[in-house]
């Protein structure tokens, strides 16, 4: 009867004690890799990995955050499901942009701003004299663009007409053989025209010289009675 007891005790306390053990290793390795408490955490911040990790670090560890702080998992139940679910999307972010560090998403306005503030923190501390300091190296900085974009334009335009010249000059003995034709071909037009016109005149002549011999044969005089027998 005792050993009965026993049984039926242990298997009531064991399934308890395992889930005790896995709600205190849950909480353990959380306490290990908390979700960053900042705005905006880096995905190596949330990972709590350094930026030399390698792939099988972060797939390591990405296994095990999500094992974690999955919306389904027993750890921290005091958070509202909303802000586990936006943790384990965020965690789903930092996975993907880690695991392609060159194909990271686009970055969001907070993004902006904190990258702006980090330029301008970078600029202060490599110029601690001051503001006048930092405006003289801007000035240098701007003429420096100014003029080597000058010089750029500058070498463009020059590189325009130069290919422009050379292009002319490989194009003028092609069109020299057409123009050449063009002309011959007009002249040999003009000509034929002024032959034509001479063969006309010609053939007129010899037909009112027609005329009037077979006139003069009949005895009749080039009269205006001749002439409207022609028009008719």
């Amino acid at each position: 009867m005792l050993s009965h007891n026993s049984c039926c005790h242990s298997r009531i306390v064991h399934p308890t004690i395992r889930a005790l053990f896995i709600f205190r290793h849950a909480s353990t390795a959380c306490g290990l890799y908390p979700f960053p408490s900042h705005r905006n955490p880096t995905p190596h911040e949330i990972f709590h990995l350094p930026r030399g990790a390698s792939q099988a670090q972060i797939k390591a560890r990405y296994y095990e955050l999500v094992r974690l702080y999955h919306p389904d998992s027993p750890h921290d139940r005091s958070l509202p499901h909303a802000e586990r679910t936006s943790r384990f999307q965020s965690f789903q972010r930092a996975y993907e942009t880690l695991k392609r560090p060159g194909r990271a998403g686009p970055a969001t306005f907070d993004d902006l701003i904190h990258a702006e503030i980090a330029r301008r923190r970078r600029t202060y501390r490599r110029y601690p004299d001051g503001m006048e300091t930092r405006r003289r190296h801007l000035d240098e900085d701007t003429h420096a663009q100014s003029d080597a974009m000058a010089h750029d334009v500058g070498a463009i335009f020059r590189g325009i007409c130069i290919t422009s010249l050379c292009i002319g000059m490989l194009m003028a003995p092609l069109m020299t053989p057409g123009r050449s034709q063009h002309r011959s071909a007009a002249a040999n037009l003009a000509q034929a025209r002024q032959g034509a016109q001479e063969f006309g005149m010609e053939r007129r002549r010899q037909i009112k010289q027609v005329v009037q011999e077979y006139q003069a044969e009949r005895g009749e005089p080039l009269t205006k009675r001749t002439i409207t027998r022609r028009r008719d």
